[in-house]
Protein backbone atom coordinates (compact mmCIF):
# COMPACT_ATOMS: atom_id res chain seq x y z
CA UNK A 1 0.00 0.00 0.00
CA UNK A 2 1.61 3.31 -1.08
CA UNK A 3 2.37 6.33 1.24
CA UNK A 4 0.62 9.18 1.52
CA UNK A 5 2.76 11.62 -0.23
CA UNK A 6 2.21 13.60 3.49
CA UNK A 7 0.85 12.41 6.71
CA UNK A 8 -1.46 14.46 9.14
CA UNK A 9 1.20 14.75 11.56
CA UNK A 10 3.33 16.81 9.14
CA UNK A 11 0.36 18.69 8.04
CA UNK A 12 -0.51 20.08 11.56
CA UNK A 13 3.39 20.86 12.10
CA UNK A 14 3.71 22.96 9.47
CA UNK A 15 0.21 24.74 10.60
CA UNK A 16 1.86 25.39 14.06
CA UNK A 17 5.03 26.74 11.87
CA UNK A 18 2.01 28.96 10.02
CA UNK A 19 0.99 29.97 12.92
CA UNK A 20 3.71 31.29 14.86
CA UNK A 21 5.48 33.34 11.77
CA UNK A 22 2.30 34.74 10.88
CA UNK A 23 0.91 35.82 14.33
CA UNK A 24 3.19 38.76 14.15
CA UNK A 25 1.79 40.09 11.03
CA UNK A 26 -1.51 39.44 11.83
CA UNK A 27 -1.10 41.65 15.10
CA UNK A 28 0.00 44.51 13.37
CA UNK A 29 -2.76 44.33 10.97
CA UNK A 30 -5.44 43.90 13.69
CA UNK A 31 -3.93 46.84 15.47
CA UNK A 32 -3.95 49.08 12.43
CA UNK A 33 -7.39 48.35 11.95
CA UNK A 34 -8.45 49.15 15.92
CA UNK A 35 -5.85 52.53 15.55
CA UNK A 36 -8.04 53.48 12.55
CA UNK A 37 -11.17 52.90 14.29
CA UNK A 38 -10.63 54.19 17.76
CA UNK A 39 -9.27 57.85 16.28
CA UNK A 40 -12.61 58.08 13.59
CA UNK A 41 -14.89 57.54 16.58
CA UNK A 42 -13.45 59.57 19.54
CA UNK A 43 -11.82 61.99 16.73
CA UNK A 44 -13.76 62.34 13.79
CA UNK A 45 -17.26 61.17 15.40
CA UNK A 46 -16.41 62.83 18.77
CA UNK A 47 -17.75 59.64 20.89
CA UNK A 48 -16.39 58.56 24.12
CA UNK A 49 -17.05 55.33 23.34
CA UNK A 50 -16.87 52.45 20.94
CA UNK A 51 -16.70 48.56 19.93
CA UNK A 52 -14.42 47.71 17.69
CA UNK A 53 -15.67 44.39 15.71
CA UNK A 54 -13.29 41.49 15.92
CA UNK A 55 -12.31 40.80 12.74
CA UNK A 56 -13.69 37.15 10.87
CA UNK A 57 -9.52 36.75 10.16
CA UNK A 58 -8.86 36.75 13.72
CA UNK A 59 -11.75 34.97 15.45
CA UNK A 60 -10.60 32.24 12.46
CA UNK A 61 -7.10 32.20 13.54
CA UNK A 62 -5.74 29.69 16.01
CA UNK A 63 -4.06 31.39 18.30
CA UNK A 64 -7.04 34.61 18.80
CA UNK A 65 -6.82 35.00 22.50
CA UNK A 66 -3.06 35.64 22.60
CA UNK A 67 -3.34 37.72 19.60
CA UNK A 68 -6.31 39.89 20.87
CA UNK A 69 -4.64 39.91 24.68
CA UNK A 70 -1.49 41.33 23.34
CA UNK A 71 -3.52 43.70 21.21
CA UNK A 72 -5.52 45.16 24.21
CA UNK A 73 -1.93 45.33 25.98
CA UNK A 74 -1.01 47.02 22.79
CA UNK A 75 -3.76 49.86 23.00
CA UNK A 76 -3.38 50.39 26.46
CA UNK A 77 -0.14 51.08 26.44
CA UNK A 78 -1.19 53.58 23.31
CA UNK A 79 -4.22 55.06 25.02
CA UNK A 80 -3.42 55.53 28.00
CA UNK A 81 -6.69 57.37 28.68
CA UNK A 82 -8.68 54.96 27.41
CA UNK A 83 -10.31 51.45 28.76
CA UNK A 84 -10.35 48.36 26.79
CA UNK A 85 -12.44 45.53 27.55
CA UNK A 86 -11.95 42.40 25.41
CA UNK A 87 -16.03 40.77 24.77
CA UNK A 88 -16.89 37.66 23.10
CA UNK A 89 -17.38 39.60 19.47
CA UNK A 90 -15.86 42.74 20.04
CA UNK A 91 -13.70 45.14 22.35
CA UNK A 92 -15.09 47.43 23.62
CA UNK A 93 -13.61 50.99 24.48
CA UNK A 94 -14.12 53.72 26.84
CA UNK A 95 -12.83 56.76 27.88
CA UNK A 96 -11.13 56.16 31.45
Amino acid sequence: MPQPPITLTQLLEMRADFVLENEPLVLMRVSKEMFDYVIESFVHKGRNWCNFPIPRYVEDFPTRKIVLSALVEHMKDAFPDLKFRLCPSVISVNVN
